[in-house]
């Protein structure tokens, strides 16, 4: 009888504190799955044409806007515009709104650098009107 009610108790105490000890585990695979992503969009940024367009949504979606920061904003239009035509091709993926967000969001920045504020205010606008990912909004 003791060890039933040992057992319901180390149940009880599971539910009541399994956040706490699954916290480090999933701080841990975080972790390492962003390590794994930006490992990827450095290796994107280094080598674009090794990778297959299909499976490089997030990674050429990252390293746009990390090319952009650090400056190379040309780069950055091209690779918006490369994201644009997969998109075309991939209508119904995940992935289509974020990708149509920032693709429009790029070239709108770049439209206001030239001073070309009607342009800007098109392409920004026209970023606001795509929802996020069905990933995202689940």
């Amino acid at each position: 009888m003791t060890t039933v009610l040992l057992w319901l108790l180390i149940i009880i105490l599971l539910l009541l504190f399994w956040p706490l000890i699954l916290a480090p585990i999933i701080w841990i695979f975080r972790k390492n799955v962003l390590k794994s992503i930006e490992k990827d969009v450095d290796e994107f940024i280094a080598n674009p044409e090794k990778f297959n367009d299909k499976k490089t949504y997030l990674i050429l979606d990252l390293a746009i806007w990390k090319i952009y920061k650090k400056g190379d904003k040309d780069s950055a239009y091209h690779l918006a515009e490369r994201l644009m035509d997969l998109n075309k091709d991939e209508a119904k993926s995940w992935h289509t709104g974020n990708a149509y967000h920032t693709c429009y969001t790029i070239f709108g920045l770049s439209q206001l650098e030239k001073n070309n504020i009607k342009m800007a205010k098109f392409y920004l606008y026209k970023s606001a009107q795509f929802s996020s990912s069905q990933l995202l909004t689940r």
